[in-house]
């Protein structure tokens, strides 16, 4: 073999030698980055499970507001109406407790309750499905909150509020009972005397006195107020208690 042969041959296996090694190389790299990319890959999978559980958590809690949290608060207020409120859904006043626009923003605004007699949120909500539909997936507050960030240009009307219009056991501040009482009920009074109203009011399973009295009390027999007593006007008015107990 001639020398010139000799070193074409060397120059061939050194060569393939470095392809080999490069090729070594880039099988190691390509393991490397599957590796380093299934890392990637299911730290990304856990910070979406944690992404999905908050937003679950999320939307497990009421849309709420509270107050001063923002600009929109500041215009809720300015179209609440607190005397009003606290009359047509019997708040009670308790000193340290909830003032009435407070109650409205932590309470109030979940149940469907009206800010003013200007604006009638359950008219709202059954004008808008789409805005019913977002509280329902609890996305919005309530309707009011919805018209002073959004519906206030002028796209969706509003109503002045008709009292006794729609009335339902969804809705019982409206109908034709909570008209009745509403001017001789004692929220104050109420809670005073009926110790599990009270306790319900602070776990916030009834939104107000006289919601718990229209929707509960009544048929339980209990008293608006300290002047009138449920029990004996059923003893003394026999045809009345006849007709409460046919459901009438």
């Amino acid at each position: 073999m001639t020398r010139t042969a000799h070193g074409r041959i060397a120059r061939n296996v050194a060569y393939a030698r470095e392809r080999y090694r490069e090729g070594g190389l880039a099988l190691v790299a390509r393991r490397g980055l599957t590796k380093v990319h299934r890392l990637a890959t299911g730290r990304l999978l856990a910070r979406a499970g944690e992404t999905a559980i908050r937003l679950r958590e999320r939307r497990a809690r009421p849309a709420q507001l509270r107050d001063g949290d923002s600009a929109a608060v500041q215009l809720l207020r300015a179209g609440f109406d607190a005397q009003w409120y606290v009359s047509f859904y019997g708040v009670q006043y308790e000193p340290g407790g909830l003032d009435a626009f407070a109650h409205y923003l932590e309470v109030g605004a979940a149940a469907g309750f009206s800010p003013s007699p200007a604006f009638d949120e359950i008219a709202y909500r059954n004008a808008n499905p789409h805005v019913a539909r977002a509280i329902a997936r609890r996305q919005e507050s309530s309707g009011f909150h919805h018209h002073v960030v959004h519906g206030c240009r002028g796209t969706h009307r509003t109503f002045a509020l008709a009292e006794g219009a729609h009335g339902s056991s969804a809705y019982p501040m409206h109908d034709g009972v909570a008209h009745a009482v509403r001017g001789d009920f004692k929220p104050d009074w109420y809670v005073a005397a009926y110790g599990d109203v009270a306790a319900m009011l602070r776990q916030r399973t009834v939104p107000s006195a006289l919601w718990h009295y229209v929707t509960a009390g009544t048929a339980a027999g209990r008293s608006p107020n300290a002047w009138f007593d449920e029990h004996w006007y059923l003893r003394v008015y026999q045809d009345v208690a006849n007709a409460k107990a046919a459901g009438n």
